[in-house]
């Protein structure tokens, strides 16, 4: 990726060519001369001078969409050449969602690594929203979560591993209360407060919409949390119900919790692999795959 571009994008990302001359770690007055040539032979200003330093103009905004895309391709086409010339991985960085990194990982992992003792594997805990972009800036090597066509760039890869239909998790003695193995009549949740947990805004719209479609208000949402394990010690209170992934179930158990089925169900969510198509001639990558559509949950 020539300098031009290079400079461009760290006086984007940093706001001052002072920070993105310690950025590329090259002299200031080194990093403007280079802004001044790429203006012109551009042919329009792409910063605004301020106070808060220097702000994309409508043409830089325009040609920074531009040159995210030529960074993503060249950062594509040197790992294509890495996983021809050198075959080898050092380091593998999974990102998964809940369900992923508590019910399938454990075992896939355990047998990737005797296959490729040599790489090691870090594994990020996250969300769609989260772990997708850190696969397409390169921050991650794969990433397991829901699958949304919408979110598909075009260097990217998917491999639907499950469809997973969303519950209700209470605890068990609230369970023999209620006298319930499955929720047919949604009103009979709406006197219990609410853990959503992700900070991303599906499962709460989720949630919403399930109540909105049996014509109902939706329930009082009290708690939102990062942390799973912290969801589960709040339903066990019997004070909380929980939305969660049904195959999950064996999990709960470890906490005095059970997940019930709903007759409309909450959400149906095809979950799976994401990955860069670059990266997809690394054969510890193409084995993780294999070994991940294996455990497949699709009907």
């Amino acid at each position: 990726m020539n300098r031009e571009i290079r400079a461009f994008l760290a006086i984007a990302e940093e706001g001052s060519v002072t920070g993105a001359a310690n950025r590329l770690h090259i002299a200031q007055p080194a990093v403007s001369k280079t802004l001044k040539r790429l203006e012109a032979e551009v042919g329009a200003s792409l910063f605004d001078r301020s106070t808060r330093g220097l702000i994309l103009t409508q043409a830089g905004r325009t040609f920074l969409i531009h040159c995210k895309r030529i960074e993503a391709e060249y950062r594509d086409a040197l790992e294509s050449v890495e996983a021809v010339s050198q075959n080898h991985l050092e380091i593998l960085r999974i990102g998964a969602g809940t369900m992923f990194h508590l019910l399938f990982l454990p075992n896939v992992l355990a047998d990737l690594a005797k296959e490729f003792p040599k790489t090691r594997i870090k594994v990020e805990v996250g969300q769609a929203t989260k772990i997708v972009p850190m696969l397409m800036s390169h921050d991650l090597d794969l990433a397991l979560g829901r699958l949304d066509e919408s979110d598909t760039g075009s260097n990217l890869e998917q491999y639907p591993i499950a469809d997973v239909s969303t519950g209700v998790i209470l605890s068990k003695s609230l369970r023999d209360r209620l006298k319930l193995d499955r929720i047919v009549n949604a009103e009979q949740l709406l006197e219990y407060k609410w853990v959503v947990y992700q900070d991303d805004p599906r499962p709460v719209e989720n949630l919403q919409n399930y109540f909105r479609r049996n014509g109902l208000s939706t329930p009082e949402i009290s708690i939102i949390t990062a942390s799973f394990a912290t969801g589960m010690q709040l339903v066990a209170t019997g004070e909380y119900l929980m939305a969660g992934p049904m195959p999950l179930a064996p999990y709960y158990e470890n906490f005095g919790l059970c997940v019930l089925p709903t007759e409309d169900p909450i959400a149906v969510t095809r979950s799976g692999v994401w990955l860069r198509k670059s990266s997809h001639r690394y054969p510890m990558i193409k084995r993780f795959v294999e070994l991940m559509r294996a455990q497949t949950l699709i009907s």
